[in-house]
């Protein structure tokens, strides 16, 4: 028995705010057995009374107590339980799965309350049986008529053996005669189980119908025979509901080869979305490794290196333009104004530094020739020659000739190809250091800052000798 008490639900419009009360303080109590038609019109509330008696919807005020029970504190699962065991749907559209047979869309109901098969089978034969398409077990929902599928409805709906059994205009997508027979069927089945259904036509629920409630704008405008019951409130639980794994299992195979050639589709595209996703890895990874080897060729090329001092770009007031056209060679007296510094590297940076690859450390070693007899003119006019401090100025040639024309440009003359033969490296400003240059025997005046250059004919006619130690 269930017994509906000053139930109210009620929605509120986004767009608006405006509060609608699709239902408005309904009290009905309903019989074990019986036949109820529930009447009105468009938006009177029909189909949302029916939805919470099936336990589909649930009020924002009020209370519905099914057989002493009392569903304000029913959790999610006893609302499975109660929809799977108490209540059985028949709804316009039917609802039929269409990768399933007759049979199987009837016994669905069944495996989900975990009958046992052969009890199932047995249970899903009769309720066949009852609608008459007991014959057509074997066949496919899109094989039979409308009528037809709501009788299928109607077997799935009975199958468990409810108690209530709710119809959500049955007969709407029917012609009159089919309706009949449908009406028919449900007013036999009326005579063992609660049939409540929700419907426009009234000439059918005067002639089938043991009851007719009728509403309007929520609330309930007539009742023909209405019923008052005493509630008991009990604390018995509800059988609980769940689908087995091996079921869900067989409906998922069972739908993936109904649909065959979306199934195919599927496939396809999911191998060639992974297909194409380890492409990209590939690529990713062949470019990065590429990355890799350009970085560390260049670390090659140009390591960092870290200097104790820090001179000034320039010194003075003196400006000079990179790659100058001018054959000219300029004293770079930025070394007398050098500013000394110890670097502060943080922890981090340290320890940055030292989980590098070995690979990217390497080795320096001093080319510098010491203590070896050099000498030129430091005064052309007169034929005499200093000897020079060839420390920390001439260094060992470099041997790679690949990597000489990649990284320098020759001036004037001729990269150095023989031991006696020698190359002044000036940077992209044509400059180099006071120091280089006073330790190569010119003479520079660096008691005030000025431009001090030589033309590249100076340097050029440039001479050196040079006396072995053992001579």
């Amino acid at each position: 028995m269930i017994n509906l008490e000053h139930i109210s639900r009620i929605y509120k419009r986004k767009d608006s705010h405006e509060v609608i009360k699709a239902l408005d303080d309904v009290s009905l109590a309903l019989p074990d057995k019986g036949f109820v038609a529930i009447l009105g019109a468009s938006g009177s509330g029909k189909t949302t009374l029916l939805n919470i008696i099936g336990g589909l919807d649930k009020p924002d005020e009020g209370n519905m107590i099914v057989d002493d029970l009392s569903t304000k504190d029913f959790s999610g699962g006893d609302w499975d339980s109660y929809r799977n065991n108490k209540i059985g749907f028949v709804l316009q559209n039917c609802y039929l799965l269409p990768h399933l047979s007759i049979y199987d869309n009837v016994r669905i109901k069944l495996q989900i309350a975990s009958y046992d098969k052969d009890k199932a089978n047995k249970l899903t034969e009769k309720a066949l049986e009852s609608v008459g398409l007991l014959d057509r077990k074997n066949d496919r929902p899109k094989n039979l008529s409308g009528g037809q599928k709501q009788r299928i409805a109607i077997a799935r709906a009975i199958v468990n053996k409810p108690t209530v059994v709710l119809a959500d205009e049955p007969t709407g997508a029917l012609d009159s005669k089919t309706g009949k027979q449908i009406m028919s069927l449900l007013k036999e089945l009326s005579k063992t189980h609660l049939v409540v259904i929700v419907t426009h036509n009234e000439e059918y629920a005067k002639e089938y119908a043991d009851r007719i409630v009728k509403l309007k704008d929520g609330k309930i405008i007539s009742d023909s025979d209405k019923l008052v019951i005493e509630n008991k409130v009990s604390n018995k639980k509800l059988k609980k509901v769940k689908i087995p794994f091996l079921t869900s299992l067989k409906w998922g195979f069972k739908n993936l080869f109904t649909r065959k050639y979306s199934t195919a589709s599927i496939i396809i595209a999911s191998s060639l979305g992974l297909a194409s996703i380890g492409l990209i890895l590939s690529i990713s990874s062949s470019v990065r490794g590429e990355f890799q080897k350009v970085e560390e060729n260049s670390i090659e090329k140009y390591p960092l290196t870290v200097n104790y001092y820090s001179p000034y770009e320039n010194a003075g007031d003196v400006h000079y333009t990179q790659y100058p056209s001018d054959p000219i060679v300029y004293a770079d007296l930025s070394y007398y104004k050098v500013s000394d510094h110890y670097p502060n590297f943080s922890t981090r940076f340290r320890n940055y530094m030292y989980d590098m690859p070995k690979d990217y450390y390497y080795v320096s070693y001093n080319r510098g020739i010491m203590n070896y007899k050099l000498f030129t003119q430091y005064n052309t006019e007169a034929d005499t020659y200093a000897q020079l401090s060839t420390q920390g100025s001439f260094y060992k040639g470099i041997d790679n000739e690949e990597y000489l024309n990649l990284e320098y440009e020759c001036l004037i003359g001729s990269f150095p190809k023989e031991a006696h033969e020698l190359a002044l490296v000036v940077d992209s400003f044509n400059c180099i250091s006071g120091p280089t240059l006073v330790s190569l025997g010119y003479n520079i005046d660096t008691s005030h800052y000025q431009e001090i250059s030589f033309s590249f004919t100076d340097i050029m006619s440039k001479k050196y000798r040079y006396v072995p130690n053992n001579d």
